[in-house]
Parts: structure tokens; sequence; C-alpha cells
């Protein structure tokens, strides 16, 4: 899966970014900003409100944006429920430290995680090896698992991992819609639809994945009323629960980590700079509209905020797969993230990982 830039079909907003000064004043600014971010001030309630006003629409053409959790007010204290108001001119880079770690599948190619009501659903890829699954979020054990079947894959599929029997799905990323589970696949295109309970099948939407530029699906979540779809490139789209059509395209434009970037990101961006941020991946929104997202191949997690439309920063997520290093050459790496709203507890994993990691965030 190789990041591809298009020219937009849809209309779209672009996130510009600053660049950020240099030099003995760029230290002083990066200071102020970072103690913006890691303190209680006034901007706290832009992104978050005790009363429960949240992120309520405030404007014409804003009937899409994130609605608030009726659980915001217990998770006031996370670091990323209190950012500014506006967008940093200099991104701040959280320091993901595990608090404890659990046992992971390291035969799962992790595509997708995510919460319901302390429940924890897994979406695992590859063509033959796909399943959906429900997680003990205490353990990481398997409580239930279905294993795909479907259509054959569109395209060729080039590389040793994508050359198992086709007639399969290659699943995504996967999110919790109103007792349902809305799986993407990748190259079919199709959204699969399951029961949360029961993990039943329920039915395929096809030609889902048609309206995107790349005519894929990577990452899918939501905020409790639109569905957020990525498709690898560099574009954000929003999406009708009812109609399944995209009402909005939002080009993810700011400044990428300065390295750590794994060889292949690195190689066609330079690291840092103000550019769009392509090969977006796993998503997962925060109760306050904060939505993170997963760079394929990167050890980075981006903090975007869905009502500003700009990046907060980003999440250092480097040297969880040092032990395991050698898995990379098979695709191993950073994707997938799981906030859960009971505990407020962040998890993170990634593909062949065999350990996944409840995190708190420092700056």
């Amino acid at each position: 899966m190789q990041g591809i830039t298009f020219s937009p079909s849809f209309s779209h907003t672009e996130i510009g970014m600053a660049t950020p000064p240099h030099g003995p004043r760029s230290a002083l600014v990066r200071l102020a900003c970072l103690l913006l971010v890691g303190t209680a001030s006034p901007s706290l309630g832009a992104l978050w409100h005790p009363d429960g006003d949240g992120l309520a629409a405030d404007g014409a053409g804003a009937e899409w944006r994130p609605a608030p959790s009726p659980r915001a007010h217990l998770l006031a204290r996370h670091p990323l429920l209190s950012a500014p108001t506006s967008c940093p001119r200099v991104l701040p880079i959280f320091l993901a430290v595990p608090v404890r770690s659990m046992a992971h599948d390291p035969s799962a190619f992790l595509q997708g995680l995510a919460f319901h009501d302390h429940v924890l659903f897994e979406a695992s890829g590859l063509y033959g090896k796909s399943s959906l699954r429900i997680i003990d979020a205490h353990n990481g054990s398997v409580l239930r698992q279905n294993h795909l079947r479907g259509a054959e894959p569109r395209g060729s599929l080039p590389g040793a991992l994508l050359s198992r029997p086709a007639r399969r799905f290659f699943a995504e990323g996967v999110t919790h819609w109103r007792g349902k589970l809305l799986m993407l696949t990748w190259r079919e295109g199709s959204l699969l639809e399951y029961d949360a309970s029961t993990l039943a099948f329920v039915r395929e939407h096809r030609n889902f994945a048609d309206q995107f530029e790349r005519r894929e699906g990577w990452g899918i979540t939501n905020d409790g009323s639109w569905l957020y779809v990525s498709d690898g490139s560099s574009r954000l789209y929003v999406v009708s629960p009812d109609t399944l059509r995209v009402v909005e395209t939002i080009r993810v434009v700011g400044e990428s980590p300065p390295s750590a970037m794994r060889w292949p990101y690195r190689r066609r961006s330079g690291g840092g700079g103000v550019r769009a941020i392509t090969l977006l991946n796993e998503l997962e929104m925060l109760p306050n509209g904060v939505l993170l997202f997963n760079v394929w191949l990167s050890d980075y997690i981006g903090v975007w905020d869905a009502r500003k439309r700009c990046l907060l920063g980003w999440i250092n997520g480097t040297g969880f797969d040092d032990a395991f290093r050698s898995r990379r050459r098979m695709g191993a790496c950073l994707n997938g993230i799981a906030f859960d709203e009971t505990t407020g507890e962040l998890l993170i994993s990634g593909k062949l990982w065999p350990v996944m990691h409840a995190i708190r965030l420092e700056i």
C-alpha cells in the first residue's frame, strides 16, 4: 500500500500550518506552546466543557461537527482533552509511556481497534486470514472470532503477504455504530456490517469505497453523528451513516514529525516541514472531537482537531517494537488505537505485535 497523491474531485478543506520559527526565539515559542497544552486554562472549553456543551454546531455548514460525549466530564484530566483553542504554531510531541501491557495474538495483522462500553473489538487483515474479534481488554485473549469470506480482490496484488487465496476479504478498520460493527475492506471496496454482540454477518455494502480518491478502505471511526474514513491518502472523508455517502472531504496538512519515520515515508517527504500528511491509516475519535490517526509505517500517531481541522501534535510511539524488530520485514508496524471512555485508558498495538499497551501521555 503506497501513498499516492490525487487531484481532489470532491469539495475539501485544506488545513494549513505555518512553518515554525527557528533560532533562539523558537525555544521560547515551543516552551509557551507546551505550557498552554499542559496546564488548565480557559482554552479547555473549546474541546471539552463540563456542562456538556462539547462541540455543538455554531454556524451554517457545520452540522456534521463532532458530538459531545455524555462521559466527557469523567475525562477532563486526560492530556488530549485539554488542547488549546487555536491551532498551535509549534506542534507539541507527546511521549507514550506504557502503564500496563497484555498479550496480543502475534499472528494478527492488526488493522483496527474500537471500544464500546468497555468491550474491545479488533479487525485483523491479510487475504485468507482476515477476521473480526472481540478481545478481553484485561488480558488480550480472544473471546469471540469471525473469519471473513468474500469476493475477489480488485487490482493487482504484488508481494508475498498478499498472495493468499483470493476468495477472501482483506479486513481493514472497524468502528461500533448503534449495535453494529462497520468494517472496511481494502481493495474490495466493500463496507461490511456485523452484529456487535454475536459478530454475526448482517450485510455487505458493495462499492462503498468507490467514492474515495483511492477507492480503498483503510481506517474508520465515528463521533456519534458521522463516520470518518481514511483511504491511505492525505484525505479524511466525513460520511453520513444513514446514506453511506461522503458529505465532506478534508485534506490533512501540517508539520510531519522531524525524525523516526520509517524509511519509505521519510524518502517520500524528507521528514519535518509543512506538507500533506499522507498514508493516513487507523483512526480513533476521542469524546471531545480530537481524532487520533496512525500513519502507515510510522512510529508516530497524529493528534488532529476535527473542529478546527488542524494538527494539535504528535504522539511519539517509538521503541515499543524494539524487542521484535525483525517482524518489520513481514509488515509489522504500529497500527491500532482504542480509547475506552469508561476508564479513560488509551490502548495501542500493531500488525503482528505480540503485545498490546495501555499508555499515558507526557510532554
